[in-house]
């Protein structure tokens, strides 16, 4: 139902009724690729504060020749090793039950009876040169078969894959965007052929352009704004939803949907964006579109 007065009859108009629910699907996907760019981008900060400088070695557990006195020599020489290395600040043996806590989620607790590496955690100065491979080879010869694993190495990766997922979920709400102002045009050009007679009768009347274009353009900003506030209604009930499961499940905790300021902000101006983008297309295809009328 139509609650404002306008000369042009656009409340017996029945080609425009689903306008609002397209437009709200594009508001959903928009603000689902725009909530995952933000989780991304916090997920890399607490990565890249979490795991820089950042080195984790693993003893294998052996057979009975590492057993008791002699697993824990190779443990004490590893640990010298590392805290007389130039470029380390602190090396740490991880507790066993730090090691399955860290292990639970992906093992599950039924599986950590199994042997389990001894974990050192190693922090780098910041800064330092580091050479693994030299550090791994010396590391050897105090206790065969360590494994060095430097966070920086792979956290750059996985950065860049980020960052890639990032680049497409904008480029995506690039596109939703584009898609939805191509809706508004169709729509406004079907518009503009139901009511030809209605703007001939005002022209007749002294009604100039930007009169008529003022009509339409208001007309679509309130078909936006409805479609704008379904789409960021459903988006906020599916990412409830969706970080309720996460949270449930234990498994990505670096990963959170639950928008921060900057997140709630540009939600916020979502559906204000997509009202403005419906207005302004509707207004240049009016205006186009009376220009070639005689």
């Amino acid at each position: 139902m139509n609650w404002r007065r306008t000369a042009v009859p656009f409340e017996r108009e029945r080609s425009e009724r689903y306008l609002p629910l397209v437009v709200g699907l594009m508001v959903f996907l928009a603000a689902l690729a725009l909530t995952v760019a933000f989780a991304l981008d916090g997920a890399m900060e607490r990565w890249r504060v979490d795991l820089k400088d950042t080195v984790t070695v693993q003893l294998p557990t052996g057979g009975p020749a590492t057993a008791g006195a002699a697993a824990g020599q190779r443990v004490e020489a590893a640990l010298a090793l590392l805290r007389a290395t130039p470029g380390i600040e602190r090396a740490t043996l991880l507790p066993v039950g730090e090691v399955e806590r860290l292990l639970e989620p992906w093992l599950g607790r039924a599986q950590l009876g199994l042997p389990l590496p001894t974990v050192i955690d190693v922090v780098r100065v910041a800064g330092a040169p580091f050479d693994r491979a030299d550090l791994a080879q010396r590391l050897q010869a105090v206790a065969p078969g360590a494994i060095v694993e430097d966070h920086g190495e792979w956290l750059m990766r996985l950065v860049k894959l980020a960052a890639a997922v990032q680049a497409i979920a904008m480029a995506v709400v690039v596109l939703v965007g584009a898609a939805a102002a191509i809706i508004v045009v169709f729509a406004t050009r079907a518009g503009l052929a139901v009511h030809r007679n209605t703007i001939e009768v005002l022209h007749l009347i002294g009604a100039h352009d930007d009169y008529i274009a003022k009509e339409f353009q208001t007309h679509a900003l309130w078909l936006g704004v409805r479609g704008a506030l379904y789409g960021i209604g459903l988006a906020a009930l599916a990412l409830a939803l969706l970080g309720s499961g996460l949270a449930d499940l234990e498994l990505l905790p670096w990963l959170t949907f639950a928008p921060d300021l900057r997140a709630l902000l540009a939600l916020a101006l979502l559906p204000v964006a997509t009202a403005m983008i419906a207005m302004a297309t509707a207004r240049v295809t009016v205006v186009r579109a009376l220009r070639r009328m005689p």
